[in-house]
Order: C-alpha cells, then structure tokens, then sequence
C-alpha cells in the first residue's frame, strides 16, 4: 500500500490542511449563525437563485426547477389534450381522479385547451402561416 502522502485520502488531507491554513475555509456553517446572519444569508441565496433563473429563462433554457419542471409537463398535458393526441385518455383519466366530484372537469379542460382559452406557460405555439393574423 503506498503512503499516506500518495494515497487520495492523503492528499486530500494534505489539501484540508492547505486550504484552512490558508483560510479557505473561512465562513460560519448555517449551524453556526445568529438568526439575523441566516435571514440575511438567505435573503442573498434566494436572490441569487432568482437572478440565475432570470439569466437562464432570458437566454430560452430556463433552470430546471420545481416549478418549471411542472409547468413544462402542465404545458405538454395541454398541448396533447388540445391535439387530441396519443395519452389525452390518460390525461382526462387523471382529470377525473383529481376533480372526482365535478364529472365535466375533463370534457370542458379539453375544449378549453382546443380552443386556446387555457395557454402555455412556458411552451411558446405559434399558429400554422394560413391561420397567422
């Protein structure tokens, strides 16, 4: 077995060492905070990851949040509910599970969407040239 100094778990100890002589390991862990040094810590997060997904929404690939993520399949139940295509069943299906209550749920979210009452959030349709204003 080579020494500790040539193994990786040596050299990264070696690295550790460097780096907190060096202060490179400088900063409190969230543990460590006041209440106000957290709030503030994450008023800064939070607008940062806001600022990232601007950026990224701006340049047409937005960051693949929760919220997106959802958005793009709410954007895809829609397009194939309006299309009437392969997996509109299921879709209604689901419709139907969740608003259980209400039986013309499904039937009135696919009119809607066939006739553009209900639009993308994220997925931008354009129409055929023979239908553009």
């Amino acid at each position: 077995m080579a020494d500790l100094g040539e193994s990786d778990a040596g050299r990264l100890m070696q690295l550790y060492k460097v780096l907190a002589t060096k202060g490179g390991t400088e900063g409190k862990a969230l543990a460590d905070m006041t209440e106000e040094e957290l709030r503030r810590y994450k008023t800064e997060s939070k607008r940062r990851s806001r600022e990232r997904q601007r950026l990224a929404a701006k340049c047409g690939s937005p960051e693949p949040t929760t919220d997106n993520v959802r958005n793009a399949l709410a954007d895809a139940a829609l397009m194939i509910l309006a299309a009437n295509a392969p997996g509109s069943a299921e879709i209604k299906k689901i419709l139907s599970m969740v608003f259980a209550g209400r039986p013309g749920v499904p039937g009135k979210v696919q009119a809607d969407a066939c006739k553009g009452k209900i639009k993308p959030r994220m997925i931008v349709v354009h129409p055929p040239a023979d239908e553009a204003p």
